[in-house]
């Protein structure tokens, strides 16, 4: 945001495409960027999967003792790709 002493107004630039918006998100500070993040994804009408303390164990277990396998960040960031 600018202001034009001369004309004595605000320029406000407007991000009119989700490759801008997403440009200058990433940008932010993590803390926002983590705040952006939540806030997009509770806007979502999608059915939440909240899982207890008791979920969490149970995989963290079987996570540790070889039962499942984990994966990489890049291949659930693939599993979860759109095309644009």
């Amino acid at each position: 945001m600018s202001f034009d002493f001369r004309m004595g107004v605000w320029h406000i630039p407007v991000m009119s495409t989700v490759a801008e918006i997403r440009e200058e998100a990433a940008k932010l500070p993590e803390g926002e960027r983590a705040d952006l993040a939540a806030f997009l994804l509770d806007s979502l009408e999608i059915e939440h999967h909240w899982v207890d303390d008791a979920e969490v164990e149970r995989r963290s277990k079987e996570l540790e003792n070889g039962d499942v396998h984990g994966l990489s960040w890049e291949q659930v960031k693939a599993s979860c790709a759109r095309p644009d």
